[in-house]
C-alpha cells in the first residue's frame, strides 16, 4: 500500500504570488459580493371556505402562524406568496445594498429606482 500525502492549498494572495496585491479601502468597499437570500418557506391549507397560506413557523421558538386568507383559487395563494416572496427580497436587498454603499445606478443595485414622495413646498397664502 502506497501513502499518499496531499500538498496544502496555497491561497496566492497569501503565498504573494502575481495577483497579491493589497486592496485599497475604496476597492474592498466596491468589491463584487455574492447576495444571496433564503427566503420564508410557506404552508398552504385548503379549509371549507377557502385557500389560506401562512409562513413556515417554530413551536419550540413559541411563534404561532399568521394564516392570510381566504383565497378562492390556488393561483391566486400562488400570486399572494409571490408578492410576499417579492417583498421579502427586495427588503433584505435593498438594506444589503445600503449597508455596502451601492446606490442606485450601479449594476449591483437590481432594484427600481424609488419614486421621489415629497409634497410641493407650500406658499404663503391665508388660511
Amino acid at each position: 500500500m502506497t501513502q499518499s500525502t496531499k500538498a496544502p492549498t496555497v491561497n496566492p494572495m497569501e503565498a504573494g504570488g502575481p495577483t497579491a496585491t493589497k486592496p485599497t479601502k475604496e476597492a474592498a468597499k466596491r468589491e463584487a459580493v455574492q447576495y444571496r437570500y433564503q427566503l420564508a418557506q410557506h404552508l398552504v391549507e385548503r379549509r371549507p371556505d377557502g385557500w389560506y397560506f401562512a409562513k413556515t413557523w417554530s413551536m419550540v421558538a413559541g411563534e404561532k402562524p399568521m394564516w392570510l386568507g381566504p383565497y378562492d383559487l390556488p393561483q391566486d395563494v400562488c400570486i399572494a406568496i409571490a408578492r410576499s416572496q417579492c417583498a421579502e427580497l427586495s427588503n433584505r436587498h435593498h438594506a444589503q445594498a445600503s449597508f455596502h454603499k451601492v446606490k442606485p445606478g450601479d449594476p449591483l443595485y437590481g432594484l427600481p429606482v424609488t419614486p421621489k414622495m415629497t409634497a410641493p413646498p407650500k406658499r404663503g397664502g391665508q388660511s
